[in-house]
C-alpha cells in the first residue's frame, strides 16, 4: 500500500492564511537585526581602540627616543 503525502493546494486559504502569518513573524522578527547592530558596534570600538593605541606607540616611542637622546647627551 502506497502513502500518499497530501501537500496544500496552493489556492487553499487556510494555507495562505498560515503563510501570511508566517511569513509577517519572520518580517517582524528582530533578533537578527539587534546582534548585527551589536556586531557593528563592538568593530567600532575595536577600530577606536587600535587607532588610540597605535597613535599611543607612536608617542611613547618618540618620547623615549627623546629621553635616550638626553641621556646620551649627558654622559
Amino acid at each position: 500500500m502506497k502513502h500518499r503525502i497530501s501537500h496544500p493546494h496552493p489556492c487553499d486559504t487556510t494555507f495562505l492564511t498560515k503563510a501570511a502569518r508566517r511569513t509577517m513573524r519572520f518580517l517582524s522578527n528582530e533578533d537578527g537585526v539587534t546582534a548585527i547592530e551589536y556586531a557593528l558596534i563592538a568593530s567600532l570600538i575595536v577600530i577606536v581602540a587600535l587607532a588610540g593605541i597605535a597613535a599611543l606607540g607612536v608617542q611613547l616611542g618618540m618620547t623615549w627616543a627623546h629621553v635616550a637622546n638626553e641621556v646620551g647627551n649627558v654622559t
